[in-house]
């Protein structure tokens, strides 16, 4: 499975992000996460941001009437060839 690339982490975590015994991740580090997975799954697959540093709720997206579906390697391949995520000539 492929990994996403390292990123350089910032040399000191906003406390806001962590909870108070520094290993847990707070409300707003859980949100943050949440924020950037569901972006993650609704972008093609080799595609994906690594906008650095994350920000939370920069931006939420939504699934659009061409890619309605949660990104896959198969549905990609379609994406790329025919801007949709599905062939609709079924």
């Amino acid at each position: 499975m492929p990994y996403p690339p390292r990123l350089p982490m910032p040399l000191v975590i906003h406390q806001s992000y962590i909870t108070h015994d520094c290993f847990h991740f707070s409300q707003k580090g859980h949100a943050l996460a949440a924020n950037l997975l569901w972006n993650n799954l609704l972008e093609p697959v080799g595609n994906k941001s690594d906008n650095s540093p994350p920000v939370l709720l920069r931006s939420f997206n939504c699934p659009s009437e061409d890619a309605p579906y949660l990104f896959t390697a198969a549905n990609t391949k379609t994406y790329l060839a025919t801007g949709r995520q599905e062939d609709n000539e079924l």
